[in-house]
């Protein structure tokens, strides 16, 4: 969620005052629904070298109040990302049964283990450096 607010400038026309839009936006008490439900908005897999630009809240689901998304693309600025080790760990949580409840994610995360699984598995991508080609 702070790398979602917190994105640095993302184009020319983007300035101090849309960060702190963002924000300001970001500051409730509730999760965006690309947290909650379908984290297909994020667009964790697009990199610096992606053809289009994609501002802030271009690909939120409708209605959205956040306006946050895409996730900034691998590579476009100096932040800290989520370690592949973190993202290991969140992957290895899904397959560890709890104690009380065969549920195995948070009931705020609307998702299966499927899709959360293949979510921490491309974050975790996100700091792999692509093998040389031939």
């Amino acid at each position: 969620m702070l790398n979602l607010t917190e994105q640095e400038q993302v184009t020319a026309t983007d300035s101090p005052d849309a960060r702190e839009r963002r924000l300001e936006r970001s500051n409730r008490s509730t999760l965006p629904p690309c947290m909650t439900r379908d984290r297909g908005p994020l667009e964790q897999t697009r990199t610096i070298g992606s053809a289009e630009v994609a501002e802030p809240g271009s690909t939120c689901l409708e209605g959205c109040a956040f306006e946050l998304c895409p996730y900034p693309p691998s590579g476009a600025q100096p932040r800290t990302e989520l370690s592949e080790a973190f993202c290991r760990r969140q992957q290895n949580l899904l397959n560890r049964r709890p104690l009380r409840s065969s549920r195995r994610t948070a009931r705020w995360q609307g998702l299966t283990r499927r899709e959360m699984e293949t979510f921490w598995a491309e974050m975790g991508a996100r700091n792999r450096t692509p093998p040389p080609q031939e």
